[in-house]
């Protein structure tokens, strides 16, 4: 929960807090409101700022916010600008990788990480592996992209990045994940649906050209999918089939209208609903193996990502969540509160591409998708299980395999050592024991009380 501090004299009072953050900057929803809390990210300190009438009347206060502000930047990606406050250095002193505020493209590799790829290449050479196709398409950059954003996913070293590749390609192959788009995981039409039932939309572009990803995933059909599927792994080949598929079909044809390869998407999750029992023990392991593959063999894929219509609940969460999340993932994430302005707010964050509508960020729990395929969307995962029954079609094959096709291929994933694919190296929040997180937050949040972390999923 965010407090607002307010000084008086020489004592320090807590008010409960009736403002929404905007950017660095909270601003107050009450008209009546004559106090803002202003909040600057420095190199490790955060500066407090009560603005008031007593401050010397609106010229003072515009003034000073001006200033202010303009100390605070952010860039688009959500990198700190190399100006982060009063007193910083980071402008005379600035070795990080160009800023790309204005065009909101994917940085160029500096002189250290063009050393890293070319080990990723000679280590391809050596150990004879190639990348495949959803990885080499030059409309997305290539073969240099997809090593450039394994570099930045590993920054501790090269050996690191190695692994994760390598890690990945095993993967790949073990899972048949190339040849995901020509194949079936599914019985018969009842998974199809339930697949197909998922809200999860494309809903235009942003400012600069990055795909828009509208996911309720509070209206996940949870229900059906585990007492449906025979195992989780069929439903996760489901999930990589429509990340395989946005490669060629999202991100290719995002990358030809702007004219640079395009690789990141902006999420925007509706958590419309949440209530923490959608966190049951069974939904906790599907979602977890979920974000591992996702995280260890599609890195970078994010642009920024905005939470929308989270429950008061959800700052616990969340509070606990970004203490294992690096500092750049954090900061590419936006917590946008509820209510009538959020739509306002994200319409001049996404730009005048976005097909995002009022309806579908204010729509109940109970209308949710049933608003946007009103408006003509479909789901992504509709969307790419289509395309894989007409490849199916073409070529005359079954849109469900045969029983023992599907029980071949469920004995290969039974094989799959965990230890051998997934990157350890990596401390994901995820793979926290709950002992641990709880352990954490305690010592980082000492207004946390034992009972509101034991109601915690």
């Amino acid at each position: 929960m965010k407090v607002r501090f307010t000084m008086k004299s020489s004592s320090l009072s807590i008010k409960q807090p009736t403002t929404r953050a905007a950017g660095t900057v909270v601003v107050s929803d009450e008209k009546e409101e004559e106090e803002e809390l202003v909040t600057t990210p420095t190199r490790g300190k955060r500066f407090f700022h009560r603005r008031s009438s007593e401050d010397g009347g609106e010229n003072t206060k515009s003034s000073f916010r001006d200033r202010f502000t303009s100390l605070s930047r952010t860039s688009e990606d959500g990198n700190e600008s190399e100006y982060s406050g009063f007193g910083s250095e980071r402008g005379k002193h600035h070795h990080h990788r160009p800023k790309t505020k204005e065009s909101g493209k994917y940085a160029e590799p500096n002189e250290e990480e063009r050393k890293r790829m070319e080990y990723l290449k000679e280590q391809l050479v050596k150990h004879e592996m190639i990348l495949p196709k959803t990885m080499t398409i030059p409309e997305l950059g290539g073969e240099e992209r997809t090593l450039l954003r394994f570099v930045r996913a590993r920054t501790k070293g090269k050996e690191l990045a190695w692994e994760m590749l390598r890690n990945t390609l095993k993967w790949r192959k073990k899972w048949h994940v190339d040849e995901c788009l020509e194949r079936s995981f599914l019985e018969n039409e009842k998974l199809y649906d339930i697949v197909c039932s998922q809200n999860s939309f494309y809903v235009g572009h942003g400012k600069f050209g990055h795909p828009i990803y509208f996911d309720n995933v509070t209206n996940m059909p949870w229900k059906q999918i585990l007492s449906e599927f025979d195992d989780v792994d069929t439903f996760l080949r489901t999930q990589i089939q429509t990340m395989e598929w946005q490669q060629e079909f999202v991100f290719k044809p995002a990358s030809e209208r702007v004219g640079y390869p395009i690789t990141q998407v902006i999420n925007i999750w509706n958590l419309r609903g949440m209530t923490l029992g959608l966190f049951t023990s069974e939904i906790k392991a599907v979602t977890k193996k979920a974000m591992q593959l996702s995280q260890d063999n599609y890195p970078e894929s994010l642009y920024q990502s905005y939470i929308i219509n989270a429950p008061t609940i959800f700052t616990v969460i969340w509070s606990i969540i970004k203490l294992f999340l690096d500092v750049k993932t954090r900061n590419k994430v936006h917590i946008m509160g509820h209510g009538k302005h959020v739509f306002d707010q994200l319409q001049k964050k996404l730009g005048p591409n976005s097909l995002l509508t009022a309806e579908m960020v204010q729509s109940k729990f109970k209308d949710i998708g049933v608003v946007e395929r009103k408006l003509g969307f479909e789901s992504a995962h509709k969307k790419s299980q289509d395309y894989i029954r007409k490849k199916l079609r073409e070529k005359n094959q079954p849109f469900y395999p045969s029983h023992s096709v599907l029980e071949k291929r469920k004995e290969e994933l039974e094989q799959f050592d965990e230890e051998e694919f997934f990157d350890a190296s990596d401390e994901h929040w995820w793979t926290k024991s709950e002992k641990e997180i709880k352990e954490k937050c305690f010592s980082c949040f000492s207004c946390f009380t034992k009972k509101r972390v034991n109601e915690l999923p």
